[in-house]
C-alpha cells in the first residue's frame, strides 16, 4: 500500500546498475598508477561512523593499497582526527596559509561594504569567497607532490578550479549532485552566491578530463547541462565488515513489532517529507507498521526537519506509530535494516 502512494508522491526510483563490477574496473584503471590523490570534506578513521562519502572511498581506497598504490587524501576540515603518515597512505588536512587567510579576510571586509551600500539585494558571499580561497590553496599544496597521476575531486567545493590546464596527471570529477536541484531540494533560495558557486561548479566540470556520477538519473542531467559524456559508476555498499551488534535493537524491543525504516539525515532532498505524507495517508487507510527513522535530525530557519515530518503526520497518528533515534553505529544499524519490512528512500536526486 505504502508503496503504491510513494509512487504517486515522488518519481518512481531508477533501476541501478550492479556497482561493484564497475568499481571494481575504476579500481584496476587507477591502480595501474603510481599515485592517486582524493580530495574530501573530512575522512573519518572510524569505519563504525562512516557516511556515504567515507563508505565510498574507503571502498576506493582499499583495493588501490592492496595493489600497491600509493594513496593521498586531503580533508578540508580534520575534525580535530591525527594526520596518516605510512608508506603507501597520507591523509592530512587542507592547508590555508597566513597569506591566503589574509586575502580572504579582506574579500570578507570588501564584501561587507557591498552589502552595507546595498541592504536591499542579497549580496552576501561567504561560500563563493571560502571557495576561491580553498580552490586556490588546494593548487598550490598539490602543486609541491610529484609524480601524481590522478587526482579525484568532488564537485562540491569546486576546489579543482584553479589547477593548471596543461598537468601531468588525470582530473576526475565525482559529481554527487546537481547543484541546481540540490539547492532546490534543500529549499536553498537563488542568490548571488549560489549563482556563482554554480558557475564556479561548471569551470571545473569544464576542466576536468573525466566525470562520473553514482546514477543514471543524475549522469544523464549531467551529460545533458554540460554537453559531454558523464560515466555510471554505483557507490558500493559493504554490510560484512563489522561484527553486527543486536543489543540495540532489543534494547529498544523494534524486535516486538513490524516496522518501515527510514534512515539518513534528515534533510528535504533525501524524500522526509514526501515519506511523512505517504505514511499519514497509509496509517489513515489502516496500514499496520510502525514507521522508525534513523539520522541527524537539520535545521531549516530555526525550525527543526524532525518537527516538520511529525505536524505533516499529526500528533495523534505519531503517538502510537512514530520511533525516532539519532544517529547510530553501522553494526547496530544492520540488523535494523534486516528486521524491516522495507526501507523507504524515495529521492532520486541524493541516494
Amino acid at each position: 500500500m505504502i508503496k503504491r502512494i510513494l509512487r504517486k508522491n515522488i518519481q518512481k526510483r531508477e533501476r541501478q546498475i550492479q556497482p561493484n563490477k564497475k568499481l571494481l574496473k575504476y579500481s584496476i584503471t587507477m591502480g595501474k598508477s603510481k599515485t592517486v590523490l582524493f580530495y574530501t570534506n573530512h575522512f573519518l578513521r572510524d569505519e563504525e561512523m562512516m557516511g556515504g562519502v567515507n563508505i565510498y572511498l574507503k571502498s576506493i581506497v582499499d583495493p588501490l593499497l592492496n595493489k600497491g598504490t600509493k594513496v593521498i587524501i586531503i580533508e578540508r576540515d580534520p575534525l580535530g582526527l591525527q594526520e596518516i603518515s605510512t608508506e603507501s597512505l597520507l591523509v592530512y588536512p587542507l592547508i590555508v596559509d597566513k597569506k591566503k587567510n589574509s586575502f580572504k579576510g579582506i574579500l570578507f571586509k570588501i564584501n561587507k561594504v557591498f552589502i552595507k551600500l546595498f541592504p536591499w539585494a542579497d549580496l552576501r558571499l561567504d561560500n563563493t569567497i571560502n571557495t576561491l580561497i580553498n580552490s586556490w590553496a588546494f593548487s598550490n599544496q598539490i602543486s609541491k607532490i610529484p609524480d601524481l597521476d590522478i587526482v579525484q575531486v568532488p564537485n562540491l567545493e569546486s576546489i579543482g578550479i584553479f589547477l593548471p590546464r596543461k598537468r601531468n596527471y588525470q582530473l576526475i570529477v565525482r559529481a554527487s549532485s546537481d547543484r541546481k536541484l540540490w539547492d532546490e531540494e534543500n529549499e536553498i533560495r537563488p542568490t548571488l552566491d549560489s549563482r556563482m558557486v554554480q558557475k564556479l561548479e561548471a569551470r571545473q566540470y569544464k576542466k576536468a578530463d573525466k566525470i562520473f556520477a553514482p546514477s543514471k538519473y543524475l549522469a544523464n542531467i549531467l551529460t545533458k547541462n554540460l554537453k559531454r559524456h558523464v560515466d555510471i559508476i554505483g557507490s558500493p555498499v559493504h554490510v560484512n565488515f563489522l561484527k553486527w551488534d543486536f543489543d540495540f535493537m532489543r534494547e529498544n524491543h523494534l524486535e516486538n513489532f513490524q516496522f518501515v525504516l527510514f534512515y539518513g539525515v534528515l534533510s528535504r532532498r533525501k524524500g522526509i517529507f514526501n515519506i511523512a505524507e505517504a505514511i499519514r495517508t497509509c496509517w489513515e487507510m489502516g496500514f499496520d507498521k510502525k514507521l522508525v527513522v534513523i539520522g541527524h535530525d537539520i535545521r531549516i530557519n530555526g525550525i527543526s526537519n524532525l518537527a516538520r515530518m511529525k505536524d505533516i503526520i499529526g500528533d495523534s497518528l505519531c503517538n502510537s506509530n512514530f520511533i525516532f533515534f539519532p544517529t547510530i553505529k553501522h553494526s547496530q544499524l544492520f540488523p535494523v535494516i534486516e528486521k524491516s519490512k522495507f526501507v523507504l528512500m524515495p529521492s532520486i536526486i541524493d541516494n
